[in-house]
């Protein structure tokens, strides 16, 4: 520590305490030259803090996928019955024109054969998604590899609903939330979400570690309309 007075380092610590209230360590220090001065440091818990930002970062990689899968299943099973399609060859007589968000829905411009353009809309609930993922035994199992809490909290419904809000409420944070820049296609997409287990996660991996730029920026391009 550089004395505020002669600028030099030359001095030593007489005393120290601890102040509760501002988590911080009161240091008491004197110069070779005589002057006497205070310190005040800090104390900063980095690994609790590097656990929470690692927790986020992987549940907003299961969330992404997941409800990116969960609109666009339901919007393709729906806009099949709909049309009429479910019992006909799908695979190219279905185009999307546009994709867009409003008021809660998630609307589709379409074109199907040789048609007019079609519209359908479906409800996109980002708490549906959550409450899967919550459902879930592995993400109570990544909570406590993470945050060191306890997994049988899964077993208690409060704790599951308070942990379902919590959930939500991280995502939708202006400063810190899922639309930051920091969350982009290459972070959310493209990285594993670490949830090795079967089923439809593992699958959104497996489907994302193969796509060519043209399906990455159209991937992208609907994800921003629906986490708008």
């Amino acid at each position: 520590m550089i004395c505020p007075k002669c600028k030099k380092q030359n001095n030593k610590q007489i005393s120290i305490k601890f102040i509760k209230n501002i988590n911080s360590y009161e240091r008491e220090k004197e110069c070779e030259c005589g002057h006497k001065f205070i310190s005040i440091e800090k104390i900063k818990y980095v690994k609790k803090v590097i656990a929470r930002t690692l927790w986020k970062d992987w549940r907003f990689r299961v969330f992404a996928k997941k409800f990116f899968s969960d609109v666009n299943f339901r919007a393709y099973r729906n806009i099949t019955t709909q049309f009429k399609l479910e019992k006909e060859r799908k695979e190219g007589r279905i185009k999307l024109i546009s994709i867009k968000k409003k008021e809660g829905y998630i609307h589709f411009e379409l074109k199907i054969d040789d048609r007019e353009i079609e519209t359908f809309k479906i409800r996109a609930i980002k708490a549906n998604s959550i409450k899967e993922i919550i459902g879930q035994k592995k993400y109570w199992e990544k909570r406590e590899e993470f945050l060191g809490k306890p997994i049988n909290d899964m077993k208690i419904a409060k704790n599951r609903k308070d942990e379902a809000r919590q959930f939500e409420n991280t995502l939708i944070h202006k400063e810190n939330g899922i639309r930051i820049k920091k969350y982009d296609f290459k972070f959310l997409f493209e990285t594993q979400s670490l949830w090795n287990e079967p089923g439809n996660i593992k699958a959104m991996d497996d489907l994302f570690s193969e796509l060519t730029e043209e399906n990455k920026k159209w991937i992208w391009d609907v994800w921003k309309e629906i986490i708008a």
